[in-house]
């Protein structure tokens, strides 16, 4: 859910029973499986969906019976209460019903919980943001705040609750990106394992803002100038060295970050275009130019870079996906989708109208909320969340 829609909605006097919300900024993928993982300090998932390229093995692996029953994606193991597996996919058919069903479960889990710390996923909920129309969402959301003030009415002092979400959501319907027809109109060849110099590995399941694809190595930058040139995609991405990522837009402009092994300073070359937007904030803090481009280091700095716009946090989430911090199985090259385009499995198209997607670099897909019935940082990143839990000791709740 995107920051925006829970601080308008606080702004006018909904959701009192918490501090302001304060935005959170996602991983890049802005998705649950990688997000959650970053929530939840939990080791790596295998991949970015439950349909994903095994690069050890160099096939594709997971799907469906991944959904239903569960598999190697070890922050659901952190977790009290999850959707049961069993009605994921069916939540997007019938949404409301599903999401106020979850939420009641989840209610009757905390009352019966013995439990001093509680932590749950909504699934259904972003399922909800994906297909409802926004009267629809908001009445959703006002049952939430009903619930949530009699869970607390009725436990008085002896409750506080952390509410946040792991992404935002572009709140615009969306159409398919022509991946596979228009990389193979550009000699590539689509596979589900990699041969041949030209053989790309597209894992394809929900519709999100993002497409991770499979190559070898050595065409990673001829996969990545094709790919941005479809309709739709926004930026590309690619691992160039082991701290050295290209990134790339349709206008043609090229851009690069670089890191050092510590992470404690960055260096982006704008040389070929200011892709991210960086330079004018960069001048405006007299960041120094060097051989490698813009010397990014001082903390006042990258605290600005956090929510800056259109591209929040990017030096630090471009990272996090190049060194593999949250996925085993890293992609070759990462197309960030414009606002309005998604990618996935074209059947789910025959069951779903789009009204919002998420996943990509930009704004709204990036940037989520938390709040909290005890006042949190003006600023978040996800997986600094749940760190959050230890001020609700000896802080009054909101009124």
């Amino acid at each position: 859910m995107p920051f925006n829609l829970m601080a308008q909605l606080w702004n006018d006097g909904h959701f009192r029973m918490f501090h302001r919300p304060s935005p959170v900024v996602s991983t890049f993928p802005s998705h649950s499986e990688v997000a959650l993982t970053a929530a939840l300090h939990a080791p790596p998932v295998p991949g970015y969906e439950h349909r994903f390229f095994d690069i050890r093995r160099n096939r594709l692996r997971g799907g469906s019976a991944l959904t239903v029953f569960g598999g190697p994606f070890p922050y659901l193991r952190r977790l009290d209460y999850t959707e049961p597996g069993l009605w994921k996919g069916l939540h997007f058919v019938f949404p409301e019903e599903f999401a106020l069903a979850d939420l009641g479960r989840l209610c009757e889990r905390v009352k019966r919980s013995q439990k001093k710390q509680f932590v749950a996923h909504l699934a259904s909920f972003d399922a909800a943001l994906h297909t409802l129309e926004p009267d629809q969402l908001r009445n959703l959301l006002l049952e939430v705040e009903r619930t949530m003030r009699r869970l607390l009415e009725e436990r008085d002092e002896g409750l506080n609750v952390l509410l946040f979400s792991d992404h935002g959501n572009t709140l615009q319907p969306s159409r398919m990106v022509p991946v596979r027809s228009g990389l193979r109109e550009a000699g590539w060849r689509p596979r589900t394992h990699l041969v041949h110099p030209t053989d790309v590995v597209i894992p394809e399941y929900g519709l999100v803002g993002f497409v991770a694809l499979y190559c070898h190595p050595e065409a990673r930058a001829h996969l990545a100038a094709d790919m941005v040139s479809l309709p739709g995609v926004d930026l590309t991405l690619y691992l160039e060295e082991a701290n050295s990522v290209v990134i790339q837009n349709r206008q043609g402009q090229r851009a690069s970050i670089r890191w050092d092994f510590q992470g404690t300073t960055y260096w982006y070359s704008a040389d070929q275009g200011d892709v991210l937007g960086l330079v004018p904030l960069l001048e405006a803090y007299s960041a120094e130019q060097t051989r490698r481009g813009y010397r990014i280091h001082h903390p006042e700095l990258l605290r600005a870079l956090v929510l800056h716009q259109p591209y929040p946090d990017t030096l630090h989430r471009i990272r996090a996906w190049a060194e593999s911090y949250h996925v085993v199985n890293r992609c070759d090259v990462v197309a960030s989708l414009a606002p309005g385009y998604h990618y996935g499995k074209p059947v789910f198209e025959w069951f779903v109208e789009l009204k919002s997607t998420h996943g990509g670099l930009d704004w709204s897909s990036s940037v989520g909320f938390a709040m909290a019935t005890w006042e949190l940082p003006a600023v978040l990143r996800i997986e600094q969340v749940l760190d959050c839990l230890g001020g609700a000791r000896d802080r009054p709740r909101a009124s």
